[in-house]
């Protein structure tokens, strides 16, 4: 998933680059809202990708058993049952 964000951005921002240095908007016509609006989104869009990675990544939890959050649950009702014993 990486890989393809990480692409998937510096595509973006080529087509951002060269757009600018040829002058594409003149001869793009109505399709103008091509740029204006679905790559500023598709850049979000990234953004928040990276984000979610990065959460995840951070966490690392093991891959054979349960997301993250609830090996966090388990092992606090674990503690909590031995401090009423």
């Amino acid at each position: 998933m990486w890989v393809f964000n990480a692409e998937g951005t510096v595509d973006l921002i080529a087509a951002i680059t060269l757009a600018t240095v040829y002058g594409a908007a003149a001869h793009m016509g109505p399709a103008y809202w091509i740029p204006a609006f679905w790559v500023p989104a598709l850049l979000v869009t990234h953004y928040i990708t990276f984000i979610v990675l990065l959460r995840y990544w951070k966490e690392r939890p093991n891959p054979a058993s349960e997301s993250g959050r609830g090996k966090e649950r388990r092992i606090e009702e674990r503690r909590a049952a031995r401090r009423e014993r």
